[in-house]
């Protein structure tokens, strides 16, 4: 067979194939008398197509490599009880007894300890020891006001708030000193082992009941309805919780008072590290307020496990394993992390901050660089998550453009990068709060109980949920394998009318019709064409 033959071949068969193929156009271009023009014309608009239906692929490409999660509502709404009523921390605003500590009476050590909560002590302290011995927290633990006798009144649910060997009020380390924490899960369920909790049993606080609640699962299928974490079964203040705090304004030392009486207060969901100086909000003396919470859950389905954490922007429980913290939760990270980068800073770390055993805790001397590595820490964190963003963007841009484009150098970020992503299945509170002029005086005028109001300052407090049911949000799948590919038909079918039926002929002209040509007419007429070269080799 000779070029010239297998030319002629070659374009007899191309022929044949457009003028029978399924795609649109094709038919015109191989149809027979057919001016120049007429086959530029199809030829441009085909090309044009071509590309058209080529940038848009790219496009939905794209899309389904970056953004592959979307978060929606869920397809019902969730009851109230089927999660657990907020934990409550409440941190005193005068933090230590006056029969606990007098300047007069106490001694360098111990207002070196008491230098840490309060800084007018630090007039007192005469060596600023840049750290301080594991009795700083005994002691600050010991000098806190005994919270479970200013608590008049503890009901939730219309019961007294009790548990038999259990305390309703855990005491917890902070920034402020100690607070005391609501239906917090125990220590041993959000800490780990290599955690140095040894001062909860130096002091001998008792443990809370074992947990029967995760964020991933929720309660176990047995736990009854009275179980721990304490859940709610009605909306409104009859179902919450209602406390009556009391407090004695001459049984605090102004030393490590302020201007404000009252305390603080913080929603956070049983198995988060609560942050105190940044969430919170006032419970002022003698004043009642109202606190209506509406619970936020965003879960994440099946379907999108299988991507990697960077892509669905979300960590499971098993992916991220903390050093102190068994639970993973974007803020315990965050705790975590501010942790590791004050004790690479200051050689110490606070003594509200989980830490080892042997693990040097910060001293007065100390305190303005924790100070200073607190806001190095929130300003690197925020600049890498800028950081991030800016190249996820540009990213987006170059891919969605189809045109590699030299991408902009940023400004590398110091350390700490603490990668602290969400938790795949979140739970967290919001919360209204109310509040009005709370005259006690007339609640206890026939109790039988002579208070002194100038002496003391009482406060309520009511937590409740607001709707028997909530709407939460789940992380869904935007575009799935079979999605991604029913698009790319959808483009291929609009554009110019291709399919996998359109695939198919292109193998079966390329394939077997060839071979079968080849047997029926010989090599010098594949192409099936009747030619007088053909008819010759027969």
């Amino acid at each position: 067979m000779t070029v010239r033959s297998f030319i002629r071949n070659f374009k007899n068969y191309v022929t044949h194939y457009c003028s029978n193929a399924s795609i649109h156009g094709l038919k015109f271009l191989a149809e027979k008398d057919r001016s120049i023009l007429e086959r530029l014309w199809w030829l441009v608009f085909l090309t044009f197509a071509i590309f058209l239906c080529a940038s848009s692929v790219l496009t939905t490409h794209a899309k389904w490599l970056n953004s592959p999660v979307i978060v929606s509502f869920a397809t019902s709404e969730t009851p109230i009880y089927q999660i657990p009523f907020p934990a409550i921390t409440i941190c005193p605003l005068n933090k230590i007894e006056s029969e606990q500590l007098s300047i007069n009476a106490t001694g360098a050590e111990t207002m070196k300890y008491a230098s840490l909560i309060c800084p007018k002590a630090m007039r007192y302290v005469y060596e600023y020891a840049e750290t301080v011995d594991e009795g700083a927290l005994d002691f600050l633990l010991n000098i806190s006001s005994d919270f479970e006798k200013d608590v008049w009144h503890c009901n939730m649910k219309q019961e007294y708030c009790n548990y038999d060997d259990y305390p309703n009020f855990v005491p917890t380390l902070s920034t402020d000193g100690v607070c005391f924490s609501f239906n917090s899960l125990d220590r041993s369920d959000l800490f780990t082992s290599e955690t140095d909790l040894d001062y909860y049993d130096r002091l001998g606080i008792p443990h809370q009941p074992n947990s029967s609640w995760s964020t991933r699962y929720g309660y176990h299928l047995s736990a009854p309805l009275i179980t721990y974490p304490r859940r709610a079964i009605a909306t409104g203040a009859s179902g919450g919780l209602n406390l009556i705090l009391h407090s004695l304004k001459a049984k605090f030392d102004d030393l490590c008072g302020g201007v404000l009486d009252g305390y603080k207060i913080v929603i956070h969901h049983p198995s988060e590290s609560p942050q105190y100086d940044q969430r919170y909000f006032l419970l002022p003396q003698n004043e009642l307020v109202s606190v209506a919470v509406k619970p936020k859950m965003l879960r994440t389905s099946p379907e999108i496990q299988k991507y990697a954490a960077k892509d669905r922007k979300c960590f499971l429980d098993y992916e991220r394993q903390l050093r102190f913290f068994k639970v993973y939760d974007q803020q315990n990270c965050l705790s975590e992390c501010l942790t590791n980068y004050s004790y690479a800073k200051c050689d110490c770390v606070g003594f509200y901050m989980p830490h080892s055993r042997g693990t040097p805790i910060c001293g007065p001397g100390s305190a303005e660089c924790l100070r200073t590595a607190k806001n190095e820490f929130f300003i690197a964190d925020s600049e890498l998550q800028l950081e991030n963003y800016k190249k996820e963007v540009s990213l987006r841009m170059d891919s969605m453009s189809g045109v590699p484009r030299e991408r902009k150098q940023f400004r590398k970020v110091a350390k700490p990068k603490c990668n602290c992503l969400p938790s795949c299945h979140s739970l967290s509170y919001d919360v209204e709060t109310s509040q009005i002029k709370w005259n006690w005086h007339n609640d206890f005028k026939y109790s039988g109980e002579t208070i002194n109001s100038t002496t003391s300052g009482i406060s309520r407090l009511r937590v409740y949920f607001k709707d028997w049911q909530f709407m939460s949000s789940e992380r869904n799948e935007l575009y799935g394998e079979s999605e991604f590919w029913a698009n790319c038909g959808g483009l291929f079918g609009l554009f110019f009318g291709f399919s996998l039926m359109s695939v198919i002929e292109i193998v079966y002209y390329a394939t077997l019709r060839l071979c079968c040509n080849i047997r029926k007419f010989g090599f010098g007429g594949w192409s099936g064409a009747e030619t007088k070269e053909a008819k010759f080799s027969k």
